[in-house]
């Protein structure tokens, strides 16, 4: 019996993959996104200043996470912070999560000893 040929598979190009619509495009608005990096990342700052820590990155993960969910403790409890300028309430509120956020870290870190 003849060896078999191996047949060559089939390759499509990257550029002729769509996985949206034909023509369509993923509709992303950058503007949120890199606002929320901002805040984060200096909400996360301001909050080195109290719980310790350092690092660009450190501050940006801390504080992103930190915005998101103060944010959205704050807005289910109905608190409001205002300190005059509303970039510098999200970075407050910001701050406060990043504490939140480090400070939970160092907990679960520990072994859940009390703090």
């Amino acid at each position: 019996m003849p060896p078999r040929k191996r047949r060559k598979p089939d390759v499509i190009e990257d550029s002729k993959v769509e996985i949206l619509p034909p023509g369509a495009q993923l509709p992303v608005d950058w503007k949120p996104l890199l606002m929320t990096a901002a805040v984060g990342l200096a909400g996360g700052w301001v909050a080195s200043f109290i719980v310790g820590g350092s690092g660009l990155l450190r501050y940006a993960i801390t504080g992103i996470i930190g915005a998101l969910a103060a944010e959205h403790v704050s807005e289910k409890l109905g608190w409001r912070i205002s300190v005059g300028h509303p970039w510098l309430d999200k970075v407050l509120v910001a701050a406060i999560g990043a504490m939140a956020v480090v400070l939970l870290a160092r907990w679960i870190a520990c072994g859940l000893s009390p703090i």
